[in-house]
């Protein structure tokens, strides 16, 4: 019988919980990750192809009543700060809690697989005064070309609501939420993307991924297990 209890269970000075679940022991949990990653490699490297196929097919632009009475700035630095800071957190939240990292790959991954498929199914021309967004490390991806047809649903509102749906401390939830509204704001400051599709559905896509991802690599069963072996330990 395999002994999940791998790890001694504390809590730490942020009130974080530190589950006694090691995914990297877990042999189920680690062959599914490493397919994870070999989709996102995948991905990554038919990313250029894509977009240059997604920027040449012509569009449907929406009437965004919201997004039509914002007025238009340029908050690429100020987006990318936040976006970029939040993530070197999870990172580091990631090293005290293995199961951030495990879920949060898991999930982008499925996120960017129903991206590539709303992308290619839902052609749409860019916000009418939308200012190109400055991200050197995106751009990497994209071949070094400007990209503004990638609408649908908003990849900045999806990875930074997912940070918040996996931390795992109050400290750090406070920060990323403050991080998710604040670059869904400058978003649409900036036209990036329509509010009444692009954000809207960029929000329940991510949870659904998230949920999805915890059952794909069964943390809620390890962690369901962890607790219970908890409760019946002798005092």
């Amino acid at each position: 019988m395999v002994n999940f209890i791998t790890e001694k269970i504390t809590i730490n000075r942020n009130g974080a919980l530190h589950r006694g679940v090691n995914p990297w022991e877990v042999k189920e949990v680690k062959m599914k990750f490493w397919l994870i990653v070999g989709i996102i490699s995948l991905l990554l490297y038919a990313m250029p192809y894509f977009f240059h196929y997604i920027q040449s097919r012509e569009g449907v632009k929406l009437d965004d009543y919201i997004l039509d009475a914002l007025p238009a700035y340029d908050c690429s630095v100020p987006i990318f700060f936040l976006m970029y800071s939040i993530s070197l957190y999870g990172i580091y939240r990631s090293w005290h809690n293995s199961w951030i990292f495990f879920r949060y790959g898991t999930a982008y991954a499925f996120i960017a697989l129903i991206r590539a498929c709303t992308l290619f199914l839902f052609p749409m021309e860019p916000p009418t005064h939308l200012v190109s967004l400055t991200d050197p490390f995106v751009e990497i991806f994209y071949g070094g070309a400007e990209i503004t047809k990638d609408l649908m649903f908003s990849g900045h509102t999806s990875s930074m609501f997912l940070i918040f749906l996996v931390m795992d401390c109050g400290k750090g939830r406070m920060m990323a939420f403050f991080v998710w509204m604040s670059v869904a704001i400058m978003l649409l400051l900036q036209h990036i993307h329509y509010y009444s599709i692009d954000i809207i559905v960029a929000l329940f896509v991510t949870y659904f991924c998230y949920w999805l991802a915890g059952i794909f690599i069964g943390e809620h069963r390890f962690v369901k297990a962890t607790s219970s072996a908890l409760n019946h330990r002798p005092l």
